[in-house]
């Protein structure tokens, strides 16, 4: 399976080209697949149907590179609170 690969300031980690539901709440840290799926409605998450021409079911991946852009395009926080 080909894989993305990442680089951060000291550390490159790879992920799958095309990322389940459940990885991307795993990658997330998200405890429902319900939040990924409000994002992709949203648009804020882009997903592709890989289940085929003709197919009457719905087989939604996340390409890594949108996922990459979406964590990429997510609010910084300056001053957390504790």
């Amino acid at each position: 399976m080909k894989r993305a690969k990442s680089k951060t300031a000291d550390t490159q980690f790879q992920l799958p080209l095309l990322l389940t539901i459940p990885q991307v709440c795993e990658q997330l840290g998200l405890d429902s697949r319900d939040a990924v799926y409000d994002r992709i409605r949203d648009g804020l998450l882009e997903a592709v149907d890989v289940a085929g021409q003709g197919s009457t079911r719905t087989l939604l991946r996340v390409p890594a590179s949108a996922l990459l852009a979406y964590v990429a395009n997510l609010p910084r926080v300056h001053n957390p609170t504790p």
